[in-house]
Parts: C-alpha cells; structure tokens; sequence
C-alpha cells in the first residue's frame, strides 16, 4: 500500500485461485482521504487466458468503465448515480477488508446493508469481467466487536458466503465415511465460507484472519466445517504486516454417529511459524585483473 500525505491511499494486489480453472488477478484500487473509491485497474485472466481488463474512475456523479473483456469485447460504460460510490469490490482479501470502512461502528455490534457499493464481478471467485455491476441484494457485514492485537486496537467483522459455490468438496477417508450416505467428495455437496477478519482501526491492515470452508451434508443437521485456516501477522521493517502463525486444520472423523447430533471432528493440524522478515542484500567487489601467464599470448 502506499499512503500519501493528502490521505489518499493506494492498494495493489496480486491474487490467484488454484481451483481449476484457475484465476489470476491484478488490482490497483486508490482510495480518497474519505476511504471512499477514486479509481482502479483489475486484470483478470482464467484458466492462464485472459479474462478481461479494464480503468474505473468514480465521481459525485458517475462511474466510468473503460476495458475489454473476451466475452463482451471493447465496452465503455457511464453508470449514473445520485452520490459518489462508498466502496468498490474488486475480490482480493485486502481490498475487501476496505469495505469494511463503510460500517458506522458507533451502533456497536450488528449488522448492515450496504446498497450504495459496486462490484467488478459477481462471480463467487470474481471471475467474470471486469466492469461495472451492483449487486442486487447489496452487501451485508456484521460488526463483531474491538480487540487490541499487539497494542493496536482492531475492528473485528465476520463475513459469510451465501451464494452456492461451484465447487464441491468433502472428507474422504475411506475407512470413516463408507457407509455414510451422500458424504464423498465432490458429489455436489454444497460449500460455503466464512470467518472473521481482524483489521487495524486506523490504517485498515488485517492483523488477524480466521476462514471457515463448510458443507451442507443431508446426513448432518448443521453445516459441518471442513478446514479451517488461522491467519496471524505480525509488525516488519518494511512498513507492512508480515506473516507471524498459519494454522491449516482438516476435520474428516465422524463422532456421535448414533446421537441427535453427528459432527465431524478434527483430523489433522499443520502449522507454520514464521520469523522476523528480512532483506538478503548482495554486494560485490571488482578489482582489477592480471594475467597469470604474463609471456604467454
């Protein structure tokens, strides 16, 4: 990120989905002093082709859309509107968690609605596009609370999917799960995220991040998580937060089979730790070269 003496702040962000087909994305979003959206770029490309590229820029009035995009082609949009925009959804985690600036956090824990907010895709994965929608339900998120994480007071917000994903996923350990029906991976069963995210209350970075992916079995009676993933970052010399702890947890044992509530319990546990971040610098020296056979040509 970069912060500019005027209060304009600048995002850029590279993000890839693995899932095939894969997506790759390159965002640069800037910000006003008022965290309100003043322009953007989004390159996307799916399945190592190119998706789509597109400028937007945003005013009191408008939002302007220049690009191309392999399903639409070239496309030039002005999208009127009564009030300048009070944010823009490009998909990466970071510029999604500016969004959050919207939440008037002197209600205290609860949640809203937020209709004024523009999207460069409603894909699930954010791949379509890019240019201009609006989402048609608007854009819900719950203020959870404050926490201080490392002396920094922190705004926490869970977020949840509820659109259905494409893809399907389930434990699949032959020995747990064979003669339970329906309960195979992919198989059509539905998954969805959620979690919470940890965000400095003064320059909006996510000190803290916790994702949930969960299925919809019809053998359980509530949505059963399937991973979860525990992200920590800590303060660098680069002015940025660095990774500190990634936990990975994969739930695939079925307990309580024969009680009203069946669940499933945690398998595996993989952890990272990680040290203080540094820069390797490499320096040579050159000198001057003699021959070593002076007589010789």
């Amino acid at each position: 990120m970069t912060f500019h003496g005027s209060g304009h702040r600048t995002l850029r962000a590279y993000t890839e989905i693995d899932d095939a087909p894969n997506v790759m994305r390159d965002v640069t979003l800037s910000l006003r002093p008022d965290w309100k959206p003043e322009d953007c770029f989004v390159r996307l490309s799916v399945g190592d082709q190119l998706m789509g590229s597109s400028w937007f820029q945003f005013t009191d009035t408008e939002a302007i859309c220049e690009g191309y995009t392999v399903n639409e082609g070239r496309i030039s949009q002005r999208y009127p509107l009564k009030q300048r925009i009070d944010g823009f959804g490009t998909h990466p985690i970071a510029a999604d968690a500016w969004l959050t600036s919207v939440v008037d956090l002197s209600r205290g824990p609860h949640t809203e609605t937020h209709q004024n907010i523009l999207m460069c895709s409603l894909d699930h994965r954010g791949a379509t596009g890019p240019f201009i929608m609006r989402h048609p339900k608007g854009v819900r998120q719950t203020f959870v609370g404050r926490e201080r994480i490392n002396g920094h007071e922190t705004i926490v917000y869970a977020f949840q999917q509820f659109a259905d994903s494409r893809a399907t996923y389930g434990p699949d350990p032959e020995a747990v799960v064979e003669d339970v029906p329906g309960l195979r991976n992919r198989v059509g069963v539905k998954t969805r995220y959620r979690g919470k995210l940890w965000l400095d209350e003064e320059t909006g970075q996510l000190w803290r991040q916790e994702t949930e992916l969960t299925a919809e079995y019809s053998f359980f009676q509530q949505p059963q998580v399937l991973m979860r993933l525990e992200q920590e970052y800590q303060p660098s010399d680069f002015g940025i937060l660095t990774p500190k702890k990634f936990v990975f947890s994969w739930f695939a044992s079925l307990r309580d089979r024969q009680t009203a509530s069946p669940h499933l319990e945690l398998t595996s546990r993989t952890t990272y730790d990680y040290g203080k971040f540094t820069r390797f610098d490499v320096t040579s020296e050159e000198g001057k070269k003699e021959l070593l056979n002076k007589g010789k040509p």
